[in-house]
């Protein structure tokens, strides 16, 4: 079960209802879809030049008389309540404000909003999957590493209708002050065009930073217009990192194809990475809410590192699919589709169980109890969800992971779900799991990454839909016992009228399932729960006519699940 969300800060609501593992709700009601500052001055961009404000009197003019951007910030930060900066510069097609330094920060803690949009000739997206937005505003930095887009260092701004690249940090939002702000209906990292992008991983470049104490951010709202594109990152799309950056909201971008979606314009690395940080949401189970988060060189989500990783939600989104969640080739991520990770120190080959991946045994803590739920995972080259590294107490449930909703199979490489090196607690429940060479691959050592051999235990796994692929396999180098707890399957038999019986661990939960098939071994339709008597005797009606296959696994007291046995044939 989640431990509860931290309260959040200076009127940052995020409202989270977990129902014994079962049901997870996230509520944004607290939000409304759009907003722009309150009524306050208003300051109207009419060049593309860069030059400085000749004097802070309320009035936007370098000293030819022009009204550039840097001016416009400059007038806005003073500005004794909010300000609103507009476009109206002259000409067609799309204007290219390249700054030659960085601008200044947003500093007005009545909030700025920028409105790209004002321009003539630009419009919003009204695309109900990918974005058909006009942006005519661009801003163009001097390349990675250089200097930052746009700043944020206080509450309630509000960057639309921008396309902003070639900078290090395109948009940054830094400190405790700045909460409350909305980055909606921009292209980040890709011109108005949507063809600029990386070549190459660079570090230096990165998309949408939120770093040590931003909360209750908006990056993209349910809104149509609101929807971000955030591709072509030299680096993350996005990234969330350091406590207390907690209740920001990630919901219905696109980030890592191309505007329309037909192609990918990958990001570098992750799509969208949560670090040492808690309660944050991507996506979300209302319309609209999730992101596409497909084509990246990295995963599409990675949730990581130590303690103060925790109670983070990725809810209802489509990972490594196109824009309308179907199975397409440029769409895969080239890792995995979420990778839960645990701290560096536990990928130290000298640190072998038990001297590794425990809380007791690194400094900076485990990651624990984040959640992924209803999301489409496909395609993904290394994997479709990857939990490694003491990484605990995750919750995967009502996903699709190798197949979509409609049953196209678009398999993930290597395993639909893989727990490795120290991996503990975790509950994988009502999945449906198919496609992939593996569905649930439980190792104490690992593949990708490989990695020191530590016990990996006490995993949950029931009432998966599992087939087209080996069901549950486990790994091991040392013993058996580093896996599970070498917990065995449950004998079966069947018997007359649909029933079967057998033995297990005693007072152990047996789940029947019928059978994907007549040799696999692979649960694909969930039938019932029965637990085992003291002696380890089980018996159930399965309720099926004769020549079905079915199989069993058992779940001991402490959490630990079986493989699924092999099937039996009901008899009449």
């Amino acid at each position: 079960m989640l431990n509860p969300v931290r309260p959040a800060r200076r009127g940052v609501r995020a409202t989270f209802a977990v129902a014994l593992g079962t049901t997870l709700v996230a509520s944004a009601a607290a939000f409304a879809p759009t907003a722009t500052a309150a009524a306050g001055a208003t300051f109207v961009v009419n060049s593309t030049l860069d030059s400085a404000d000749a004097k802070a009197d309320g009035v936007c003019a370098t000293s030819a008389g022009d009204c550039t951007l840097r001016a416009a910030i400059m007038e806005a930060n003073k500005n004794s309540g909010s300000a609103i900066i507009n476009f109206n510069i002259p000409g067609s097609g799309v204007q290219t404000i390249a700054p030659a330094t960085k601008l200044p920060a947003l500093t007005n803690v009545a909030g700025i909003t920028i409105n790209g949009y004002s321009q003539p000739g630009a419009s919003a997206n009204t695309n109900a999957l990918v974005s058909n937005a006009q942006i005519k505003i661009e801003l163009k930095g001097k390349g990675p590493g250089t200097f930052d887009g746009i700043a944020i260092s206080t509450p309630n701004n509000v960057v639309t209708g921008l396309s902003i690249y070639n900078f290090w940090k395109q948009i940054s939002l830094m400190g405790d002050p700045a909460d409350n702000n909305r980055i909606v209906g921009n292209f980040v990292c890709t011109n108005a065009a949507g063809t600029f992008g990386t070549t190459t991983v660079n570090a230096l470049s990165l998309g949408i930073l939120l770093q040590q104490g931003p909360s209750g951010n908006r990056i993209g709202t349910p809104a149509l217009a609101d929807r971000n594109v955030i591709s072509g990152c030299g680096n993350r799309g996005v990234t969330l990192s350091f406590a207390p950056t907690t209740g920001n909201y990630v919901q219905n971008n696109v980030i890592g194809l191309t505007p329309d979606g037909t192609a990918a314009r990958p990001n570098g690395s992750q799509g969208v990475d949560i670090n040492y940080t808690y309660g944050n949401i991507v996506g979300g189970l209302n319309a609209n809410e999730g992101n596409v988060l497909s084509g990246n060189w990295g995963s599409g989500i990675e949730v990581s590192h130590g303690r103060n990783t925790n109670s983070n939600l990725v809810l209802g989104n489509k990972i490594g699919s196109a824009a309308d969640g179907t199975v397409a080739s440029y769409a895969a991520n080239s890792l995995w589709g979420i990778r839960f990770e645990g701290p560096k120190f536990c990928g130290d080959p000298a640190r072998e169980n038990p001297a590794g991946c425990t809380e007791a045994g690194v400094t900076e803590g485990l990651p624990h109890d984040n959640t992924a739920m209803s999301n489409l995972i496909v395609s993904n080259k290394k994997g479709g969800v990857l939990i490694d590294k003491g990484h605990h107490h995750v919750l995967l449930q009502n996903n699709y992971i190798g197949v979509t909703p409609a049953g196209v199979l678009g398999g993930n490489a290597i395993a639909g779900i893989q727990l490795q090196r120290g991996v503990y607690g975790t509950m994988i429940k009502q999945n449906t799991i198919a496609g992939n060479p593996v569905g649930i691959r439980i190792s104490s050592t690992g593949s990708y990454p490989t990695g020191p051999e530590q016990r990996t235990w006490m995993n949950t796994i029931t009432q998966n839909s599992t087939y087209s692929g080996t069901g549950i396999q486990f790994v091991w180098s040392s013993a058996a016992t580093m896996v599970q707890d070498n917990i065995q399957p449950p004998t079966i038999v069947a018997g007359s009228g649909g029933t079967v019986s057998g033995t297990t661990c005693a007072g152990c939960k047996v789940e029947v399932f019928v059978a994907a098939n007549k040799l696999g071994r692979m649960g694909k339709t969930y039938l019932t729960t029965v637990t085992a008597s003291s002696s380890g005797a089980w018996s159930a009606s399965t309720g099926q006519p004769a020549n079905k296959p079915i199989t069993v696994t058992t779940t001991d007291a402490i959490g630990n699940t079986s493989i699924f046995a092999i099937p039996a044939l009901t008899k009449a």
